[in-house]
């Protein structure tokens, strides 16, 4: 007997693993931030946005950014401006509407610049700092490298979101330094960054979005471009002279009682009142220590002392709207009334009148 042999054939199936390449994963929030801003450092080019809010008016911007310089293309509203850093050269090319409401250029010679590149002086530290930043490696250093204690969020499919501090720094200064920020990375190698925001109630919201990492556009100076000496300028406003620390007695505030029996009537606590806080603004406006001795009592006196002293400040000349006052019922010394004091000229609170609570006291 002849054995048939079969040979049955399973079918076989193969897994391919592939791997998945460099990732985040066991990162600490501060490693995640360090890994993408090196990844950036190395593509040392990026285009991107910009935005911001401020004061209810929004300026958007496109920006290309190298080491070497970039340029950023900005509009506020109906105005445009472009800057063009290239080395230690930066080239400006704005509407006349900008150049007489951002640099405050004179009318005819904001409509001879319109629409033309400008050289800009490398003595204008104004100017010059939209240089610095423009340079991604200003960006990335000073901007991006929150500080603080770096904490990760839950974000998008793909992208990881790290939230820090905007460091304090020369960039930084006056606009953001301190707030709250949040860097978005790519969770894809080599995980660059995606956009950075932060927002404050003086600054409004920041945001710039990254594209394009690496890529390369060829920036050349512009043909002929007008010395900013074309550009005329309206006189700067003498400055106001600081009074020097003045030393004349207070006022002599006087009057009497018109009902028989009392120290001090509502009548004459009006008239007195309005007296003391007037000459109280008037010494803190001419800085009159000697005035305000006389007119202060603990704790208000080393405040004024430390204002007019230590900071070289002087107050502004208020005016009184009206003045109401709490008179107890006092029949011997001393005597003393409360009056509040109201206010509309210099008030920069969020409702007006200011008000001014005192104590006047007669020993």
């Amino acid at each position: 007997m002849v054995a048939a042999f079969v040979l049955i054939a399973t079918p076989v199936t193969f897994i391919l693993t592939r791997s998945s390449g460099p990732s985040l994963n066991g990162l600490t929030p501060a490693q995640i931030m360090a890994k993408s801003l090196t990844a950036a450092t190395r593509a040392s080019t990026f285009d991107g946005s910009l935005e911001f809010d401020q004061s209810g008016e929004t300026t958007s911007a496109t920006v290309y950014s190298s080491p070497s310089g970039g340029r950023e293309v900005a509009t506020f509203g109906p105005q445009s401006v472009t800057f063009l850093s290239l080395g230690a050269s930066l080239y400006m090319q704005a509407d006349a509407g900008w150049l007489t409401t951002a640099l405050d250029a004179s009318p005819a010679s904001a409509t001879r610049a319109d629409n033309q590149w400008v050289s800009v002086p490398t003595d204008n530290t104004d100017l010059q700092q939209v240089a610095q930043q423009l340079r991604s490696t200003t960006v990335i250093s000073d901007l991006l490298t929150m500080s603080g204690s770096i904490t990760a969020q839950p974000a998008s499919a793909g992208q990881i979101v790290l939230q820090g501090t905007v460091s304090d720094n020369a960039m930084n200064d006056g606009s953001g330094a301190g707030d709250v920020a949040y860097l978005t990375v790519s969770t894809k190698a080599p995980f660059y960054p995606v956009s950075f925001r932060y927002s404050d109630s003086q600054s409004g919201l920041t945001k710039m979005d990254f594209r394009r990492w690496g890529n390369q556009t060829l920036l050349e100076p512009p043909a002929h471009p007008l010395p900013f000496s074309a550009l005329q300028f309206a006189a700067a406003p003498t400055p106001p002279t600081e009074p020097s620390e003045s030393t004349t007695p207070a006022p002599a505030i006087v009057d009497a009682s018109s009902q028989p029996g009392l120290a001090v009537t509502r009548s004459e606590a009006t008239t007195v009142g309005t007296a003391l806080w007037n000459a109280w603004v008037q010494a803190r406006a001419t800085r009159d220590v000697i005035a305000l001795q006389q007119l202060d009592a603990e704790p208000q006196l080393a405040a004024d002392w430390g204002y007019i002293c230590e900071y070289q400040c002087r107050g502004p000349q208020l005016t009184l709207s009206s003045l109401s006052v709490t008179v107890p019922k006092q029949t011997k010394w001393p005597v003393d009334f409360m009056a509040t004091a109201s206010y509309t000229s210099d008030c920069t609170a969020s409702a007006t009148p200011c008000n001014n609570t005192f104590v006047a006291v007669q020993s």
